[in-house]
């Protein structure tokens, strides 16, 4: 690549492209590397298939959203995945068609019920759904009641 500009503004232009550097690398997306570690992995074996609620910080709403369809792929009938990010709480909850369909779990129904616990609110509809929260000192117990919900929404 080649600096179209005049050798006395060389360092200029270098100090420019630096500083541009640094402000994409902060801004860019999180992805989730296939091999990060999910925490607080809980399954629950459904005869509609696993219902998985994790933990994933560090991350962006991308990411959580391509990790629910691996999931899915894999077979989970349901997923809600929750983490702490520049200390703000996102949580994503993605159900199965066949679940919905069934009227036992809806992902707005589900990340509304649990948004609240972390001083937060959101939704979406039946099949994907997204919160943010400003608490999370509390999103253990989100999790914890994540898995509850949807125990007694399928039981």
């Amino acid at each position: 690549m080649t600096l179209k500009v005049a050798p006395a503004q060389l360092n200029e232009r270098i100090e420019a492209m630096a500083t541009e550097i640094k402000l994409l690398r902060k801004s860019g997306p999180k992805v989730a590397a296939p091999q990060q570690e999910l925490k607080a992995k809980t399954i629950t074996e459904t005869p509609q298939g696993p219902i998985l609620v994790a933990r994933m910080d560090d991350t962006d709403a991308p990411a959580m959203r391509a990790l629910c369809d691996q999931q899915r792929q894999k077979g989970a009938a349901a997923m809600f995945i929750a983490g702490v990010t520049n200390s703000k709480v996102m949580l994503t909850a993605m159900v199965s068609q066949e679940l919905v369909d069934s009227g036992k779990l809806k992902a707005g129904d589900w990340v509304k019920a649990i948004a609240p616990i972390v001083g937060g609110g959101g939704g979406g509809k039946p099949t994907l759904a997204q919160a943010g929260g400003k608490m999370p000192e509390k999103l253990d117990d989100a999790l914890a009641a994540a898995a509850e919900f949807a125990t007694k929404q399928l039981a």
